[in-house]
């Protein structure tokens, strides 16, 4: 799972916008979130850190259905 950075002004690049936000990423995040948008049920099985980051993706799933 990964976390991607994106920058809060378009047509910039990440190191010259104000800010950027925080959104769970690669494959198995986005997935696992599509199916349940699409009516499935969907769990993550899966390991993460126990600090800042961690908890935000684990946070963020919940918030997107997935268990």
């Amino acid at each position: 799972m990964l976390i991607d950075f994106v920058p809060t002004e378009s047509r910039v690049s990440l190191a010259e916008a104000p800010g950027s936000l925080k959104a769970p990423g690669g494959a198995p995040a986005i997935v696992a979130i599509a199916v349940f948008r699409l009516g499935g049920r969907s769990a993550f099985v899966r390991k993460l850190g126990d600090d800042e980051f961690g908890h935000m993706l684990a946070g963020m799933l919940r918030k997107n259905g997935v268990r």
